[in-house]
Parts: C-alpha cells; sequence; structure tokens
C-alpha cells in the first residue's frame, strides 16, 4: 500500500478535505487554500499578500506561506509537541565565534537532551560543532 505524503496525512488528521491539498500539491492555488488553513490551525486567518501587486507574486507568497505552515505542522506531528515548544528548545543552540591572536573559530552551543530528541524524530543530523576556522592574517612587512 502506497504511503500517502504528508499534507494528505495532514489533511485527513485535522478533518479537512484532502482533495484541497492534492489539488496544492499540484500547484493550484484558489480561495479554497483559506478554509484549508483554517481547518489546520483551527483559527480565522486574513491570508493576504504584503506589499504585492502583480498576481504571479501573489500566488508565491501564498504558495510559501502554505509551504511553511506544512512545515510547521509535520514538525508538530512528528515531534509530538507544539511547534512554539520546538522553536524555544532549537532557539536555545547559539552560535559563538572566538577570535585570538592565532585566528577565529566558530563553534556551536552543545545540544540539550530535547534538541536531540527533536532533531531525532525529525530525522536530522546533528549540526557541526564547529563551522569556521579562519588563520590570523600575516603581518605585513613594511620597509
Amino acid at each position: 500500500m502506497e504511503r500517502e505524503p504528508p499534507p494528505l496525512r495532514l489533511a485527513q488528521e485535522r478533518g479537512a478535505d484532502p482533495r484541497v491539498a492534492r489539488q496544492i500539491l499540484r500547484g493550484t492555488i484558489s480561495d479554497r487554500i483559506t478554509s484549508w488553513c483554517t481547518a489546520l490551525t483551527g483559527s480565522d486567518w486574513s491570508i493576504r499578500p504584503a506589499f504585492h501587486r502583480r498576481e504571479d507574486r501573489i500566488r508565491a507568497h501564498v504558495q510559501l506561506c502554505w509551504l511553511a505552515l506544512l512545515v510547521l505542522r509535520v514538525a508538530e506531528i512528528e515531534v509530538g509537541d507544539t511547534w512554539r515548544n520546538i522553536r524555544n528548545e532549537l532557539d536555545r543552540t547559539h552560535l559563538v565565534i572566538f577570535a585570538t591572536n592565532e585566528g577565529t573559530v566558530s563553534q556551536r552551543s552543545e545540544t540539550t537532551p530535547g534538541q536531540r530528541k527533536i532533531l531525532g524524530k525529525l530525522r536530522f543530523a546533528e549540526p557541526p560543532r564547529y563551522y569556521d576556522f579562519a588563520p590570523a592574517p600575516e603581518p605585513v612587512a613594511e620597509g
């Protein structure tokens, strides 16, 4: 049996019409996106483009917003927690740049157990601990 793509599963789990998800997957944008998003979130959205006047830009804006919502909802379902909690836990990751006489190095903070749990459930690898090493520039000889 073929497994349905996440948008279709999500639509069924949230009680939305899976035909709408299929239309969106094919790239068809219509007013029904608003009702689908409302069914997913349980809130009354005012979906309108910001500073867009051309139809192609309006469509692209709505598609990007829909894609962001889809990523958010898939993460919530996979992790089993709210987006607010997922975001707050992942926001605890920091990147620090250390500068010495020898050069600079970029290092991220240690991964917390909560972050490991989220990354594991989303099937993401833990990011590298060290990102960038840059030696100090050679002094310019004068004279």
